[in-house]
C-alpha cells in the first residue's frame, strides 16, 4: 500500500510557500469538500482528515518562521478503516512523515 506519484507530488507540493490569492487545492491538484466545523476546505477522498482551529501561534528565530499550534474540532474517517470497537485499521492507510527535506512511509506498526 505504497503512495503514488501523484499523491507523493502533491504531498511535497503542498509544502511550498504560495503567493498570497493562489489557490493551493488547484496549484498542487487536489480536490476540495467543505468542512464542517471550520470554514477552511479539506481534502477530498481524504481517508482521514480533521478540522482544526489555531491555537497559538509561536514564533520561531528571526527568519519569520513559526510553529503553529491548532485543536482538532472534528475527524473525518473513512467508515472501511473502523476496525471493532471502534479502532482504526492503520494498516489500511499509507502514512507519511517528513523528514526535513526527505519522506519516509510507515511501513512497520506494532503492538507491544
Amino acid at each position: 500500500n505504497v503512495a503514488t506519484l501523484p499523491q507523493a507530488h502533491a504531498l511535497h507540493s503542498s509544502a511550498f510557500e504560495f503567493p498570497s490569492g493562489i489557490d493551493e487545492f488547484e496549484a498542487v491538484g487536489l480536490e476540495k469538500e467543505a468542512s464542517q466545523a471550520v470554514t477552511a476546505p479539506r481534502i477530498k477522498d481524504a481517508p482521514i482528515a480533521m478540522e482544526c482551529i489555531v491555537n497559538r501561534i509561536i514564533p520561531v528565530g528571526d527568519m519569520n518562521d513559526h510553529v503553529v499550534w491548532g485543536e482538532v474540532v472534528r475527524f473525518h474517517i473513512k467508515d472501511e478503516l473502523y476496525l471493532e470497537r471502534g479502532r482504526i485499521d492503520t494498516a489500511a492507510v499509507t502514512a507519511v512523515g517528513r523528514l526535513a527535506a526527505e519522506y519516509t512511509l510507515v511501513e512497520n506498526v506494532f503492538t507491544t
